[in-house]
């Protein structure tokens, strides 16, 4: 049977694996690789490729890298010279503009890390995690103008740890999505799949976290800071301000058992070799591992005795 020829549309750490599963599949030829431009990166500041086109370059793939595209006609036309069966789009960070979508023989294939129609949108991952949801998994689709609305191809679901981050989680789905994703293409060529409508009654998005949306409030219950701790690590990291010194939360806990109805909350209560013990607005969290800045992650047991051991350790509330 002939190859099926495709362009892949991808830019993070997060696609990687699924160009990987193309790469190494027979009877597919990539016959471009579509990512987002060199982006400054690290302290220098230095213009870093995307994890994609790294990859790409090391397999002798044209890299073609639009800032815009539906405000770049070469690169439009150059797409259209190439005929692909189908476009494959993971995580690439553009909405595609119609003439896209129109590009491929067979359609445009998504594959989106929820399982829709739940958290259509940019942060699929981050809010499964914040939510506390027990499962997420991935939906591939035929991508059409709207933001994850299309029909529905396949679906594969995968249950959320107790410690999950959406770093851990984005890691797990991303191994997944490979295999996801040549079943998928298999399927629509031998036709064992039938796109299905998403019911939009169903809907709930997923947008965009902003640094702003770090901060932690210490009224809500242990279980819940616990969770939105794990959904914003690794981004933009939970904050918190103590003492004039601003904090990146790493990992942290619930303490089973304890009550300290009586301490405010964001107060101080302990500090042992498991933590930087706090009372929220129901139960209390350990902090047990931070970041202050400029430093990296560190045990909170090792920053706390350092700065807390010869003070009033409650006259300390985190903000």
């Amino acid at each position: 049977m002939p190859a099926l020829r495709l362009v892949f549309m991808g830019t993070p750490d997060f696609s990687v694996p699924c160009l990987n599963a193309l790469l190494n599949a027979p009877h597919i030829d990539i016959v471009a690789v579509v990512t987002q431009p060199d982006r400054p990166a690290g302290r220098g500041k230095k213009l870093t490729p995307s994890p994609v086109k790294i990859v790409a370059e090391t397999q002798g793939i044209p890299v073609l890298t639009p800032e815009r595209l539906r405000k770049e006609d070469d690169i439009m036309q150059a797409l259209e010279a190439l005929a692909p069966d189908y476009i494959v789009t993971i995580a690439f960070g553009q909405i595609l503009p119609p003439r896209v979508l129109e590009t491929p023989k067979k359609g445009v294939v998504n594959v989106h890390a929820s399982l829709l129609p739940e958290y259509r949108g940019a942060n699929p991952i981050q809010w499964a995690v914040l939510d506390g949801k027990a499962e997420t998994g991935l939906t591939t689709m035929f991508s059409d103008e709207g933001v994850d609305t299309g029909d529905m191809l396949l679906k594969r679901s995968l249950p959320i740890e107790a410690d999950d981050t959406t770093g851990s989680l984005s890691d797990k789905l991303a191994q997944l999505a490979g295999d996801v994703l040549l079943e998928t293409l298999a399927g629509l060529e031998n036709g064992t799949i039938t796109p299905e409508k998403q019911d939009d009654a169903l809907a709930t998005f997923a947008p965009k976290l902003k640094k702003e949306d770090a901060s932690i409030d210490w009224t809500a219950s242990a279980k819940v800071i616990k969770q939105r701790i794990q959904g914003l690590t690794p981004f933009p990291s939970a904050k918190v301000t103590f003492d004039d010194v601003v904090l990146k939360l790493g990992t942290v806990s619930v303490v089973e058992g304890t009550e300290f109805s009586d301490a405010p909350a964001g107060q101080v209560l302990d500090v042992n070799k498991q933590g930087i013990c706090v009372q929220t607005g129901d139960g209390v969290l350990c902090l047990e591992s931070l970041q202050p800045a400029g430093k990296g992650l560190m045990k909170a047991s090792d920053w706390g005795r350092n700065k807390l051991e010869a003070c009033h350790i409650n006259a300390y509330v985190l903000l």
